[in-house]
């Protein structure tokens, strides 16, 4: 009986010297999570520990692996501040840093990891109207060298300004300009401002974040952003067949005269999903060079809309131009020089043809040596000629002969317009060869390029070549429910649609 007591007073006493088990530890960040910090500059992160028993460790792993083990010099301590990193020197713009923090107690267990990221700027912030904007350092001959790339990073904002007066900003043959979605640049207004690329352009929006370039006078109070407050987008390329880049969901807002300017690139760039608002002059000029472009949109330009120019011979497929300005005094689309392009559902509508133009603001005009070939057309609310085609033999401008000769409008609708047709233009309604209508669309009129329903073609553009789409129907877009316009698009009224 005393052995057995005695037993279990030994057992309790043993029980009594066990070490009690903590619970696993927490560590968090003080504060913001995500910093913008500068190349040299020091990364600085403060953290809140909790443990019972004390911490003897920080795991502090970087980029997804591991950096460092810090021991602790009190294991008591409620708070680190973690110093000791700096921001690479030849980190990107835009780059993102990610660091987590991991608290190891006195028994090895580990907390969940704390988070915290390093987003790399390469610029000074700047407030315009009250938005803080990067403003971007350019070299003050506004030349960017071969072998350069400036990174505009997604979702920023920033600010481009000529570097010196009467300095405009180049990209040398060589260099990129890489710009990701969501990024707005507002350019210096009031200035003739250019920004030209040489080299590679690299811009990727996206239907539900764009790339936008914009007027600086959108921000600053008081001010009335409008068409010409800068001057224009253009991308040189190095002739038919080369490469300049990829440009997709860009809009252009408040520019000049030849607002975005595609000037001798090659078939091998891509460019999509473009809009012009509110320009001076020429939205979207193309001249020489063999590029297709898809998805373009042009709206309001107070001439223009679109030019082709020199011996451009590339493909177009889904172009709009909208115009609600009844003073404009130009073409809606103005096919010249040596051009030869094939074009395919294209719609074009005009402010209405009860207005009173200043000028001659032609639907089409076809005014090109080499003719040019357009399908599954629609043209509106033009208050003059919707089309037109002008014959030369001295300057040896084509003439209209039928849907098998060099200058084509066929399978198209054209209505609502105050003529059909001007000069030599008239076989286009006359000849049956070229299937045009003057049937209205519903839901196609003044300030509106949707329709209420698919209207069918008898024409598959996808028989002109491989980049055409088998869109058998006419217009740039074929119905409400396949409108490739919504959530980038600015409507004439400055809406998004």
């Amino acid at each position: 009986m005393l052995f057995a007591l005695g037993g279990m007073l030994l057992f309790q006493a043993c029980g009594d010297d066990e070490e009690p088990v903590f619970p696993a530890p927490a560590i968090s960040v003080v504060g913001d999570n995500l910093v913008n910090l500068k190349p040299g500059q020091d990364i600085t992160v403060e953290l809140s520990l909790q443990a019972e028993g004390g911490l003897s460790s920080i795991i502090v792993n970087r980029g997804g692996g591991f950096l460092e083990e810090i021991t602790l010099p009190d294991p008591d301590a409620t708070t680190f501040t973690y110093t000791g990193q700096i921001v690479s020197a030849d980190a990107m713009e835009g780059e993102l840093v990610e660091y987590e923090f991991i608290g190891v107690n006195t028994q090895d267990l580990e907390s969940a990891p704390a988070a915290f990221s390093v987003s790399v700027n390469l610029y000074d912030a700047i407030d315009i109207g009250g938005t803080s904007v990067f403003d971007v350092d350019l070299p003050t001959d506004g030349i960017i060298p071969a072998g350069t790339t400036v990174k505009f990073a997604e979702g920023r904002s920033y600010y481009l300004a000529q570097p010196a007066p009467d300095v405009n900003i180049s990209f040398e043959e060589g260099s990129t300009f890489q710009i990701e979605a969501g990024v707005t640049i507002y350019l210096q207004a009031g200035v003739d401002m250019d920004v030209t690329v040489f080299g590679t352009a690299d811009i990727r929006g996206t239907a539900d974040a764009p790339v936008v370039m914009t007027s600086e006078n959108v921000l600053r109070p008081g001010a009335n952003p409008e068409a010409g407050d800068w001057n224009d987008f253009q991308i040189e390329g190095q002739g038919k067949g080369t490469n300049s880049g990829f440009v997709q969901y860009l809009r252009i807002e408040y520019a000049g005269d030849r607002a975005f300017v595609l000037d001798d690139v090659g078939n091998g760039t891509q460019v999509s999903h473009v809009q012009v608002w509110q320009c001076t002059d020429e939205a979207i000029f193309i001249a020489g060079g063999d590029v297709n472009v898809s998805h373009l949109i042009a709206t309001n330009s107070e001439d223009t809309q679109y030019r082709t120019d020199d011996d451009y011979s590339g493909n177009m497929q889904f172009i709009i131009a909208v115009s609600t300005v009844p003073g404009a005094g130009a073409e809606s689309m103005y096919l010249r020089g040596d051009s030869e392009a094939l074009i395919s559902n294209v719609t074009v509508v005009g402010p209405g043809a009860e207005f009173e133009p200043d000028g001659e603001p032609d639907g089409v005009r076809f005014w090109s040596t080499r003719g040019n070939k357009m399908y599954n057309a629609v043209i509106t609310g033009i208050p003059s000629w919707a089309t037109r085609a002008e014959a030369n033999e001295t300057d040896g401008r084509p003439e209209v002969t039928d849907i098998n000769g060099p200058v084509v409008f066929a399978y198209s609708n054209v209505f609502g317009c105050d003529q059909l047709a001007r000069d030599d233009a008239e076989p286009f309604f006359t000849d049956p060869s070229f299937n045009n209508s003057e049937e209205a669309i519903p839901g196609i009129g003044a300030n509106d390029f949707v329709p209420d329903a698919r209207a069918g073609s008898d024409f598959d553009p996808s028989s002109l070549g491989s980049f055409f789409a088998p869109a058998n129907f006419k217009g740039a877009i074929e119905s409400p429910d396949n409108d490739w316009t919504l959530g980038w698009v600015k409507n004439p009224d400055g809406s998004v649609r």
